[in-house]
């Protein structure tokens, strides 16, 4: 019993591979039951930007390559060149990487932690996920958790329209209850609408040069809807601007800022310009009350946000070589459970048969007497079996060392496909 992967992601398969290779939600859980038949344990994890199959036999692996070959449709060369194989410990490490967003195109992303829950829900749905996967991907997603809750590893937007509205944010005093227009409802102004949307903008107005893709956005965010030329009497009443149009010129200029500063009186404007070409003309700047952020701080804000979250980073691998070596003697014990239940068995039952044949040559002791001795017998097989049994819950060499303790104690042939408790432990304790 072991830990296997076969996968392939962003680093290894282009897109058009990866389309191929995924598989759809609402087929996920039928795809685990068929494979479950000839693979036992087996969970996938499948976004746009990796597949991976997780097992817990390394025979599984013939059974998941002739799956993938035909479920992607595509030449076995190809598919064998994006695939990578990992076993016991780099699997193990590698899942949890994967969860604290170390193995994501982005440092840190955050949607990953909840595909990984996905994964593992699908497959307890499926029944098959077993002890092996269920430790596994628990153990994965406390890394994960605790990776975002004690480290900066997801912290700081690392995308220009997330960084443009972390910025507002922190220069308004926070977004919430204020008012904002988003110039430009293409893709990027888009995301920028809903990210202020969801941080409590209390007013969203979206101008574009066509005033029926602006209602289309404005109707989805509850928003207003203008035309560019109702720009500025938008720009005097809002307190923040953000403006992506993609246009060939600039689309807020001097001669337009200043009507419009006049129309706003005291009130102040942050004007975010994440264009190109600059949708602002440099002019802006210079005019009272009004604070113009262009890409280039947008980029100095990106990069220390990237710097914090490589920091970040060795913190958490460090966790993570600690939780994938407690997951290991977890699995190591729990393949070992049998023999360390048998062993302790046996050592009572010899505990019990030479216990009572000294109680017999020695009929004086009083009863206090009988239970130190009885204690004592107790400790002893305790102490005598502590560093054989410590032996099989190693990792690399616990199977091994299991099978010699059974040869040398006599113990027989373990039996297959039994359950152990969830730790694998088993102790000898003095009768109460």
């Amino acid at each position: 019993m072991t830990v296997l992967l076969l996968g392939a992601n962003h680093d290894t398969a282009a897109v058009a591979v990866r389309e191929c290779l995924a598989i759809p939600a609402e087929r996920i859980v039928d795809t685990l039951r068929f494979l479950k038949r000839s693979t036992g344990e087996i969970t996938v994890i499948s976004t746009c930007n990796r597949t991976e199959f997780y097992a817990a036999s390394a025979e599984a692996e013939r059974t998941l390559r002739h799956f993938i070959h035909h479920h992607a449709g595509l030449d076995a060369g190809a598919i064998d060149r994006a695939l990578y194989r990992l076993e016991g410990r780099d699997a193990v490490r590698h899942l949890l990487r994967v969860s604290c967003g170390l193995d994501s195109m982005i440092v840190g992303e955050p949607q990953i932690l909840g595909q990984v829950r996905d994964a593992l829900q699908l497959a307890q749905e499926a029944g098959s996920a077993g002890p092996v996967i269920t430790a596994l991907f628990q153990a994965a997603l406390n890394a994960g958790k605790t990776a975002r809750a004690v480290t900066g590893i997801s912290r700081g937007a690392l995308s220009v329209s997330q960084a443009a509205v972390d910025l507002a944010s922190e220069r308004l005093d926070g977004i919430e209850g204020k008012s904002a227009l988003i110039i430009g409802a293409g893709e990027t102004g888009a995301i920028v609408a809903r990210n202020l949307r969801a941080r409590g903008v209390a007013r969203l107005i979206i101008a574009n040069r066509t005033l029926e893709r602006a209602r289309h956005l404005a109707d989805d965010l509850h928003g207003e809807a203008i035309t560019l030329e109702e720009l500025p009497a938008a720009l005097a009443s809002v307190d923040l601007a953000i403006s992506s149009t993609g246009a060939p010129e600039a689309v807020v200029t001097s001669a337009m800022m200043s009507e419009t500063r006049r129309a706003a009186g005291d009130n102040e404007l942050l004007l975010v310009d994440i264009a190109i070409p600059r949708d602002v003309e440099p002019g802006v700047a210079e005019l009272p009350g009004v604070t113009v952020v262009g890409l280039d701080e947008l980029g100095e804000l990106i990069q220390r946000n990237k710097d914090s979250r490589l920091d970040a980073a060795s913190e958490v691998e460090r966790d993570i070589d600690a939780r994938t070596d407690e997951y290991l003697s977890w699995l190591a014990g729990h393949i070992s459970g049998e023999t360390i239940r048998d062993l302790y068995d046996h050592a009572d039952g010899i505990r019990r048969e030479q216990l009572e044949r000294a109680l017999k040559r020695m009929a004086n002791l009083d009863e206090r007497d009988r239970e130190r001795l009885e204690i004592f017998s107790y400790q002893l097989v305790n102490a005598l079996l502590h560093q054989p049994v410590s032996e099989v819950w190693d990792w690399e060499r616990g199977p091994g060392n299991a099978e010699a303790l059974r040869r040398i104690f006599g113990l027989g042939p373990a039996a297959e496909d039994k359950q152990t408790s969830a730790d694998g432990k088993r102790r000898i304790t003095p009768a109460a």
